[in-house]
């Protein structure tokens, strides 16, 4: 993963993201990698399907991360993926957006 500094949204409970400069979020979270597996949305609800082919799932790393914006167009950014409400409601960027708390995430067996 990039070591690089990036600007990412924190709920604080506002409504409204706080930006702030910091190495991203995703080395320290629970459940790393879940937020790249394919799910889809059905109303509050997120069903979380299967995993997307650059993700090693063991590790919760993405093998393509510097590049996968360009390797793999369907990746989304952060700020996609919360509006999207594509993250695991565990993911540290979104973990105290009462908002997105509100959903269901449902894995698929």
């Amino acid at each position: 993963m990039e070591s690089t500094l990036e600007k990412v949204p924190i709920y604080t409970g506002r409504s409204s993201p706080t930006y702030i400069l910091r190495k991203n979020l995703c080395m320290d979270c629970s459940v790393r990698g879940l937020c790249c597996y394919h799910s889809a949305k059905f109303g509050n609800n997120n069903v979380i399907t299967h995993p997307c082919k650059y993700l090693d799932v063991d590790m919760g790393l993405c093998n393509i991360y510097e590049e996968r914006f360009k390797i793999n167009p369907i990746c989304l950014t952060i700020e996609e993926a919360i509006t999207k409400g594509q993250l695991p409601k565990e993911c540290l960027y979104v973990i105290n957006n009462k908002k997105y708390q509100k959903r269901l995430d449902i894995k698929r067996r």
